[in-house]
């Protein structure tokens, strides 16, 4: 394997100290407003969706996702990889999908960021310090911040196509990094296929920028493989095929029509766009972002300026997604595009960097403080203006309605209804609603679980309520999906947090404060928050992060060829990614996550993990031997 020549300069303790605070730093970040009180439930609008997929992949496996949702509830069952992760966290430790939800964004922010400072340190070619700067530079962003709220498929894959820009760019280099690369796509689109192919294509640019010094080795004499866009080739090429086929083992084929919102129309595709773009401070970082291409671009280090056109082109993706938006009139969700574009505090970072390195050359000691001002400056805008993308997102699941569906969920558990359930509803949009009914019910219930929305009456008599009108849209939307039960003799649930309008049925029961029945026994329950501590919370993010680092060290420490430090920056994206591609291949097969399933899975992923790397240190020690004899 080939190692890089700055491996020996990276202080084990300074680094790993670097690292550490960068975790740190991060992990507060995010879980600030729990660890304080200020919010009680996961914040998120998508957040239950998650909630209620993960809870039945981890009963019923990946393919207990399609067959059966009513109309307005997606399942996403093309990616999948979030929801195996979060099966195998739940049958190796315990933490279940709710609870995750609280510490989820720490861990993706993390892993994410631990990639981009793998990227500074063996792409860019930068100091060992400048490690932690990307990281929280990077996992801090309003981009990832933007992400981590509530995305929880989109935050998962981030870290894996960072890592995945890692490993090409070494790869370009003549690095063998090629089979990290495929882990690493193929990761990243099994949980969300269609960032994984907007990366495809942003390195498509990459390699055709790369084509005239390419053409001159080729002229020169080097076969076309070995030019740098030769090998960037194999490398999108394997890695391309090595995804699609991994997407044959998804429950439900890719579809771009699932991703074209039509709520989307008449004016809130446009007003959420440029909501979402002014979050995202553009007009702050896009100059710092600029300083980033001329520090990096100076250098005279062909790895390092592969890795600043890349950033480069991954910052300008946005602009793609825009004109398809503005003027081709597709309803493209630009600002999921924009945010997707980490290219832009990647460059921020070199920018401050660079800034920094040239004033400690330049000016000496006055200008390593000044840099380092500069440094610390630019971290503290970062902070806070992702802090302002974080703390202005509310939840979906309220204090009251995660009370008033818990509650439920004991009455169903301690009354053992095992038949379909319908709940009534009164709200204007259906899909809320859906979303807290299907996080709140018991896993076992989920599929035989419908929602109306109107009176009970008119769910008895077929029809759409229309009286309030503001409700008849929303009721013709679900009457299919409750009718398909309707003649199963179901329970009848009225939950007083989703009707604001209508009251309970005449015939209805009250079995907590504002959860009612129909046909049910007569118990009551109480209604409860599940509560997280400081503890808890650090307790959880820990075991992620430890779990991820675990199963990646051993494939990182095989497959890459970099320091020590960039290893480690690559281990835990490196752990998604196989734990995403064996726990789905052990999904299809019949394999359980839940127990000594679980555990022995990802032991047996760990471990076999650094096989490579043992066959070649013993195979470096024969020949060693052999040259001494």
């Amino acid at each position: 394997m080939v190692t890089p020549p700055t491996a020996n300069r990276v202080p084990r303790i300074a680094g790993t100290l670097a690292v550490v605070g960068m975790i740190v730093v991060i992990g507060a970040f995010y879980l600030w407003r729990y660890g304080t009180h200020r919010d009680l439930t996961p914040i998120g609008y998508d957040t239950p969706q998650y909630i209620w997929r993960a809870n039945l992949v981890h009963l019923g496996g990946l393919s207990a996702l399609v067959g059966w949702a009513p109309e307005g509830l997606k399942v996403h069952g093309d990616r999948t990889g979030f929801l195996v992760f979060s099966a195998l966290v739940r049958g190796s430790t315990g933490i279940g999908a709710y609870r995750l939800m609280f510490v989820f964004p720490a861990i993706a922010a993390v892993v994410t960021a631990l990639a981009a400072g793998a990227l500074a340190v063996s792409v860019l070619e930068e100091r060992w310090w400048a490690f932690a700067v990307y990281g929280i530079v990077v996992g801090l962003s309003t981009n990832m911040v933007r992400i981590a709220v509530g995305s929880h498929d989109n935050s998962f894959s981030m870290g894996m196509l960072t890592a995945f820009a890692v490993t090409a760019l070494l790869s370009t280099a003549s690095r063998p990094a090629r089979v990290a690369s495929v882990v690493l796509l193929v990761g990243a689109a099994m949980s969300h296929w269609v960032f994984a192919a907007l990366f495809v294509a942003l390195f498509a640019v990459v390699l055709i920028s790369l084509l005239p010094g390419s053409w001159r080795q080729w002229r020169a004499g080097a076969p076309v493989t070995a030019t740098p866009s030769g090998r960037l080739a194999t490398v999108l090429g394997a890695s391309t095929l090595a995804g699609a086929a991994a997407l044959a083992l998804m429950p439900q084929a890719p579809s771009v029509e699932a991703y074209l919102d039509p709520s989307m129309r008449e004016g809130r595709l446009e007003t959420k766009s440029a909501r979402r773009g002014r979050e995202l401070r553009l007009a702050w970082f896009l100059p710092a972002a600029v300083v980033g291409v001329i520090a990096g671009w100076t250098s005279r280090s062909p790895l390092r300026r592969w890795g600043i056109l890349t950033a480069t082109v991954w910052a300008l993706s946005i602009v793609p997604g825009f004109v398809a938006y503005a003027w081709l009139d597709l309803e493209v969700p630009v600002y999921r595009i924009a945010a997707f574009a980490l290219g832009i505090p990647i460059l921020v970072a070199a920018g401050g960097v660079g800034l920094a390195m040239w004033g400690s050359r330049r000016f000496g000691l006055a200008g390593t403080v000044a840099g380092g001002v500069v440094v610390a400056l630019l971290v503290s805008g970062v902070v806070l203006a992702g802090r302002a993308v974080w703390n202005d997102e509310r939840p979906l699941m309220t204090e009251e309605s995660v009370a008033a569906f818990s509650a439920v969920s004991a009455y169903l558990d301690r009354a053992d209804i095992e038949r379909p359930v319908v709940f009534l509803a009164s709200e204007r949009r259906l899909v809320p609603v859906l979303r807290q009914v299907y996080a709140g019910v018991p896993p076992r219930l989920i599929t035989r679980t419908r929602v109306f929305v109107g009176a009970l009456e008119d769910l008895v008599a077929g029809q759409a309520t229309t009286r309030p009108a503001a409700l008849a849209e929303a009721s013709s939307l679900s009457l299919p999906g409750a009718l398909e039960i309707a003649d199963q003799d179901p329970l009848i649930v009225h939950v007083g947090e989703v009707n604001p309008v209508l009251p309970p049925p005449r015939a209805a029961r009250s079995v907590s404060p504002g959860v009612s029945v129909v046909g049910g026994p007569p118990l009551v329950v109480e209604a409860s928050v599940p509560r997280v501590g400081w503890g808890s919370l650090i307790a959880m993010t820990a075991a992620g992060l430890l779990l991820l680092i675990l199963l990646g060290a051993g494939w990182s420490w095989s497959l890459v060829p970099a320091d020590w430090l960039a290893r480690l920056g690559l281990a835990p994206a490196m752990g998604a990614a196989v734990a995403v591609l064996v726990g789905t291949i052990a999904d299809r097969a019949g394999v359980g996550f839940d127990g000594p399933a679980a555990v022995w899975m990802l032991v047996g992923t760990a471990v076999s993990g650094w096989a490579p790397a043992v066959a070649r240190a013993m195979g470096d020690r024969r020949q060693q031997a052999g040259s001494r004899a």
